[in-house]
């Protein structure tokens, strides 16, 4: 029995429509395992792009390439030093009134050191007032031995310890017999250069040059030339 053309045209669909939809559900099939083996390969970049900062969508933002951070780490704090208290007013005013009466100590003991090589009384002291560097290099002699406590080395070497304890001497006494010691030679020749108007330095340079005419007379010389 022959087939007729409806017939024929009936079947050809009904054959092309099942083999649509293999291929359909095929393509569907090949699609969704390309899309698992895709994803499967992307996971390692996706969790490495989430670990590392400055990834945008898996590629390294240029912009942030090198740079350094913008936040500065805080410093250590620093060690600060010991505060040295203050004097109070009081205190200074009184090393201030101390100074002060040890100087006129020192200028009284030069005075007393004069009069012995000769001077008059009132030479002494006008000697004595107008040579403050050497009374002051007598007086910071003094302070020092006070300081380290070295008197009785000190007397023993110049013999003062047979007459006198020099530790228990008040700072004028102190500052005469330190005198003493070093005028034992110069007769007192010193301060007079001094009160002329030479440096100490040159002083006790010159003084051996001069010190054998003795302190009166070279008073009497610098008097004669000077408004002494």
């Amino acid at each position: 029995m022959r087939e007729s053309a409806r017939q024929r045209a009936a079947r050809w669909s009904a054959t092309g429509g099942r083999a649509q939809w293999a291929n359909l559900a095929r393509a569907r099939r090949m699609a969704a395992a390309g899309e698992a083996a895709h994803g499967a390969a992307r996971r390692p970049g996706a969790a490495r792009t989430a670990m590392r900062p400055g990834r945008r969508d898996g590629w390294l933002d240029r912009r942030q390439c090198g740079r350094r951070p913008t936040s500065s780490p805080r410093p250590l704090p620093r060690r600060r030093d010991p505060v040295a208290a203050c004097a109070s007013p009081a205190d200074a005013e009184t090393a201030s009134t101390s100074r002060s009466c040890d100087a006129l100590e020192a200028e009284r003991a030069v005075a007393e050191l004069l009069r012995e090589h000769g001077a008059s009384p009132a030479d002494a002291a006008s000697i004595a007032a107008r040579a403050p560097g050497y009374a002051a290099m007598l007086a910071d002699g003094v302070r020092e031995l006070d300081e380290l406590g070295l008197w009785e080395s000190w007397s023993s070497g110049v013999g003062a310890g047979r007459e006198v304890e020099m530790a228990g001497l008040g700072f004028g006494r102190k500052v005469y017999y330190m005198g003493k010691a070093k005028s034992r030679h110069g007769r007192g020749v010193v301060p007079l250069l001094e009160s002329v108007g030479v440096r100490l330095s040159s002083a006790k340079l010159i003084e051996p040059y001069v010190s054998a005419a003795g302190l009166p007379v070279l008073i009497d010389r610098v008097r004669s030339t000077t408004s002494f």
